[in-house]
């Protein structure tokens, strides 16, 4: 769902009254925040552990094939017809212009390498040859970021007594972050990973504090349902927001609003019981279809819109159309593939050790405790 609000935005450009792009990429990064977090801390309970090689592994397969497969196409599209200015028609934006293969080779680097985002945030020290056509694997980048810092540090909190208060008090730190560095310029703050934090950390405080029981008491109160109808309000008017001309309130106001009405949302998905309509309606066929490819969506969505903008009105049934096919293609003979592959290969494990037992002072958490199906249509498949 939230991959396909990004779409919809960058299909319409900017004639849509909010901006529900920059609103989606935060409940994004929110619901990520979400579900990593949730499943580093039930590996602990499982396993009195996380450990950290496997999940690093994990998250290469679920995310590089596909992503490999986007830039070799890519690049050989880019060296063919880089004289021609469809290749990098910014959606919403410019008719583009040529690129030459440094372009090409800068691109793909920084994506293989997950630093597209810093490439964009620093634009004024001129680090790029010329302009990035996929420049939407930005947020890819700084969700890989904060894999690699976030599994770590969750095992060292794991160690306390305090794990959810110290998350939460990340998650409050970070949201003065874009009022700190606006003044450097708005693709500092767009494209910050320190910027993005507030984000993912508040959605990985309502998955600790909702692991704990504590959320969880109140899932069949009017309090949850609440919670939820004032986010969503809160998000509408964080979209305003950010169409709004001042700095100071589309990139510090807008940003904080939305980073934490989009933990509220996810906190209201998080306890919708199976048999409520929110669940019903996002647990259709059509949504799980989506969500299971939904990061294949992602990553050709921008790519094909970049190619048929020059088209016209043709342009987004053009986009949407093979998008979905290449979405379906690579979820087929990509990513599935990938998966059954890290399935098959052998690995030997260490026995694997006791859950280690709740410190003194905490109640142990439950044994099994699963967010609610809402969540995982949501758009967070590469999450999972």
């Amino acid at each position: 769902m939230l991959v396909g609000a990004v779409l919809l935005y960058h299909l319409s450009g900017a004639m849509l009254p909010t901006a529900t792009g920059e609103v989606a990429v935060v409940c994004f990064f929110s619901l990520s925040g979400f579900l990593i977090t949730f499943l580093l801390a039930d590996e602990h309970r499982r396993h009195g552990t996380i450990r950290l090689g496997g999940f690093f592994r994990r998250r290469a397969l679920r995310l590089a094939p596909a992503l490999a497969a986007l830039l070799a196409v890519w690049a050989v599209v880019a060296l063919v017809f880089g004289h021609d200015t469809w290749i990098s028609a910014v959606p919403g934006g410019g008719p583009g212009g040529r690129i030459g293969p440094l372009t090409v080779a800068e691109t793909v680097g920084a994506a293989a390498a997950y630093v597209t985002n810093w490439l964009d945030a620093l634009v004024q020290f001129n680090l790029w040859a010329g302009y990035s056509p996929l420049g939407h694997l930005w947020s890819l980048a700084v969700e890989e970021q904060f894999y690699i810092v976030w599994a770590p540090l969750v095992l060292l909190l794991m160690k306390t007594r305090r794990a959810g208060w110290w998350i939460s008090a990340l998650a409050l730190g970070f949201l003065l972050e874009p009022a700190l560095l606006y003044s450097q310029g708005t693709n500092r703050v767009y494209f910050g990973t320190d910027t993005r934090m507030s984000a993912l950390l508040a959605g990985a405080a309502v998955a600790w504090w909702w692991r704990s029981g504590l959320l969880a008491r109140w899932e069949r109160s009017a309090a949850t349902s609440l919670l939820g109808g004032i986010s969503v309000l809160g998000l509408v008017v964080a979209g305003v927001g950010f169409r709004h001309p001042d700095v100071a309130w589309k990139w510090v106001g807008g940003m904080l609003l939305a980073s934490v009405c989009g933990a509220g949302v996810v906190a209201y998905l998080a306890n919708r019981p199976d048999h409520s309509p929110v669940a019903r309606a996002l647990s259709g066929c059509a949504m799980v279809w989506l969500g299971r490819r939904s990061y294949a969506v992602y990553l050709w969505g921008y790519v094909f819109n970049t190619w048929f903008r020059s088209l016209g009105a043709a342009c987004p049934p053009l986009t949407l159309v093979c998008t979905l096919a290449v979405a379906d293609a690579s979820y087929r003979w990509v990513e599935q593939p990938a998966r059954a592959w890290a399935r098959r290969r052998p690995r030997t494990r260490a026995a694997t050790p006791p859950p280690t037992p709740a410190p003194a002072g905490r109640p142990a958490p439950p044994e099994a405790v699963v967010p609610a199906p809402a969540l995982a249509t949501v758009g967070a498949e590469g999450a999972r």
